[in-house]
């Protein structure tokens, strides 16, 4: 045996082949970047309500329903803070800076698909614990089939007087409103037809101005001291396509607060809750109701004052994307829970115990919309490029191009490409050269593909 072969052992071979295996792969990598596998489907959790959301009245709401019911208890929790703070009225408020901030909320419950049971969650509430706490408000006061501005207003609307001071329209004494709308897909198609009013009447109401008004000249409207609260219902594919399809990201979405739920459980033969259960939950809720009505400006107490400090901080943290925008009303959201809150436990101050109980229920909504627009932008051409770049792996900017079908500026598509970079959304690579000679390509990847590669 010679002395090359002697050294030719079964571990020197193999780490000759080794070297020569990164050796080839590095030749390849100057031509075609290595193939990289498409990226198992990422874990679609629903979020998990924090424990401290089911504070004092509301967490015994809750938990009186859940047995009954199959609807989720982040639904009849949402819904019934809404309803409260919607039979409230509008004289218990915060202020923040200028701006007044009352009790009315704007939710919407986002189902995986229409059987989630969304609606259970309301009849629970409304039907049952409402109305044994305050049938007037439930009977007349909570409605349904928003479609237009000028509809919202006449729910509320002023006495019309003419020159004279004389009456030729009545009006509504009861300022008070809970719409309750289980197609909001409607709604937001509505907020769409050319000379719509619903939208901009909408993020006005969720602002509680002194005075609600259209200014159209054939029917001119207005409500003074509005009190509107909004609870909506949705399936996660409906609310993903109409938010790409529409521009109501900005504030329109942002008004509301978007709850993921789904249907907890089967229960073949639901039972009605107790009678007597009812009449308790009733009578406390009545209590509190009656409470709040006396109540007018609430401020935080030293403790509250100090956590808000830090809870703010995290609230007001810039996030990119759809997401971010849809959010960003959320130190706002949060004060009018934190005061439904004290209102329930009859408190003149906002402690620390109702701000965690607010943040809770933030937090869960914050997870929600995260969960359900994940990676999009608000920016359609970015949003397909991330779309193609999911889907076909990684694309040169010619392929790119033609995935819209050469109908999209090439400008156009490089400064989606440059956004999603700088926001690290996908990473950028050019080869060294290119068979045959010529020009080297640029190659665009998904981030999310290169973490899991």
């Amino acid at each position: 045996m010679s002395a090359a072969e002697a050294l030719l052992t079964p571990e020197r071979l193999a780490r000759l082949d080794q070297i020569n295996a990164r050796k080839q792969a590095a030749v390849g990598a100057a031509f075609d970047l290595e193939e990289i596998q498409p990226t198992p489907a990422r874990a679609d959790r629903k979020p998990v309500m924090d424990t401290a959301a089911f504070h004092g009245l509301a967490g015994d709401v809750v938990r009186a329903i859940h047995p009954t019911t199959e609807a989720d208890p982040v639904a009849v929790l949402a819904t019934f803070l809404t309803a409260f703070g919607g039979a409230v009225g509008r004289g218990p408020h915060m202020m923040i800076g200028e701006s007044r901030h009352g009790a009315n909320l704007f939710i919407a419950l986002v189902g995986e698909t229409s059987r989630g049971r969304k609606g259970d969650s309301s009849r629970a509430v409304i039907n049952r614990v409402m109305y044994e706490a305050d049938r007037d408000w439930t009977l007349d006061r909570v409605m349904g089939g928003l479609s237009s501005g000028e509809g919202m207003i006449h729910t509320i609307r002023d006495e019309v007087l003419n020159a004279s001071g004389g009456v030729t329209g009545d009006g509504v004494d009861d300022k008070r409103a809970l719409f309750i709308e289980e197609e909001l897909s409607q709604v937001l198609k509505a907020a769409q037809r050319q000379g719509a009013t619903i939208s901009e009447i909408i993020r006005r109401a969720w602002d509680s101005p002194a005075v609600l008004r259209t200014l159209t000249k054939a029917n001119p409207s207005k409500a003074s001291d509005p009190h509107i609260s909004i609870i909506g219902h949705i399936t996660k594919a409906e609310l993903a396509r109409l938010i790409r399809e529409t521009e109501l990201a900005n504030g329109f979405a942002n008004r509301f607060a978007w709850f993921r739920v789904h249907r907890e459980r089967l229960i073949a033969d639901p039972q009605p809750m107790p009678f007597e259960t009812v009449q308790e939950l009733g009578r406390r809720t009545r209590a509190a109701l009656e409470y709040s009505r006396s109540v007018g400006r609430i401020a935080r107490d030293a403790e509250a004052a100090d956590m808000w400090q830090t809870a703010y901080s995290g609230l007001e943290h810039d996030r990119p994307g759809l997401s971010g925008a849809i959010t960003a009303r959320s130190s706002p959201i949060v004060c009018r829970l934190s005061l439904i809150y004290a209102l329930m436990d009859y408190s003149p101050v906002i402690r620390v115990d109702h701000l965690e109980a607010a943040v809770a229920v933030w937090d869960y909504a914050q997870a929600s919309v995260e969960s359900i627009f994940g990676d999009l932008t608000g920016d359609d051409v970015s949003d397909r490029i991330l779309d193609a770049l999911r889907t076909e792996g990684e694309q040169t900017r010619t392929q790119l191009y033609d995935a819209f079908g050469r109908n999209v500026p090439s400008a156009r598509i490089g400064h989606s490409l440059t956004l999603l970079h700088e926001g690290g959304k996908i990473t950028v690579w050019k080869q060294k050269s290119q068979p045959g000679g010529g020009r080297p390509s640029t190659i665009y990847r998904l981030v999310e593909r290169e973490a899991a590669s």
